[in-house]
């Protein structure tokens, strides 16, 4: 199985890391210890980013 990291995961969302840190620990994407760092699986943050909603803002 491929993982990534929460860095990753932050950069394909156009998040900050510490926003997909808090989506773990709300459990809205699931995460996996792999030795001492967590790891997420691409197809559960491809399917997180979509379930997000979209936020428009006018100018």
């Amino acid at each position: 199985m491929e993982y990534m990291s929460i860095r990753d995961a932050a950069k394909i969302a156009a998040l900050s890391p510490r926003t997909v840190r808090r989506a773990i620990s709300r459990g809205e994407v699931n995460a996996y210890k792999v030795g001492a760092s967590l790891r997420l699986v691409p197809d559960d943050v491809h399917a997180w980013i979509t379930s997000r909603p979209m936020v428009t803002v006018k100018r």
